[in-house]
């Protein structure tokens, strides 16, 4: 007696694959610090946002391996100078001259965005200004409408942000003069895309 073959449907196929790769999955949010320059010494891993790096670590890191974006910070509890990571990074002393600080050490930092190498297109109005492109050097972070603002960079226009929603900056208070509206991420902005200066900011619909 010969043994039958079963042969199942195409759609159990599909479903029984499906079920054993599962839902592709990014990858967690995670920093390595490294005591000495080019990964070298001794190595701290975390995930965490760390508000004073050296009394958790152990160390002042000299170079570090990022997975996402990582926001490091010259001082404790997340506060300016501050720096973005977007890859593997084999020595901190190019940090003084992205940030226009003289001296430059990692005292916290924090993960950009949780679990994505974007910021995320959903969630509550968020804009992130910096000085230097790149979101390199200072950064102003704005939450509501804001008639008087303060933007970093040369004479008030900064150079690069992360944006989540949609957002009007105007080179007047009070929302007044040249406005622009911008959304997403923007690596370094063109002349066209903003006023000379941003001095008020608000959620635009």
């Amino acid at each position: 007696m010969h043994a039958r073959s079963l042969r199942l449907p195409a759609f159990l196929v599909l479903l029984a694959a499906a079920a054993l790769t599962g839902p592709a999955v990014a990858a967690p949010d995670e920093i390595t610090l490294f005591s000495e320059p080019d990964f070298q010494g001794r190595s701290f891993t975390t995930r965490d946002d760390l508000e004073d790096v050296p009394a958790k670590a152990g160390f002042a890191p000299r170079s570090a391996k990022v997975t996402g974006h990582w926001d490091i910070c010259g001082a404790v509890e997340f506060t300016n100078p501050c720096t973005v990571l977007r890859r593997d990074t084999p020595n901190f002393d190019y940090v003084p001259e992205k940030v226009g600080a003289p001296t430059f050490e990692v005292m916290s930092l924090f993960a950009t965005y949780r679990g994505v190498d974007q910021p995320a297109a959903a969630g509550p109005p968020m804009l992130e200004l910096y000085e230097r492109a790149e979101f390199m050097g200072a950064r102003v972070t704005v939450t509501e409408a804001t008639a008087t603002l303060q933007a970093p960079g040369l004479a008030g226009r900064p150079l690069s942000a992360h944006v989540t929603g949609r957002w009007q900056l105007c080179e007047g208070v009070g929302f007044t003069g040249r406005c622009a509206i911008v959304e997403g991420e923007h690596l370094r902005f063109s002349d066209a895309e903003l006023p000379a200066a941003v001095r008020s900011a608000r959620p635009a619909p």
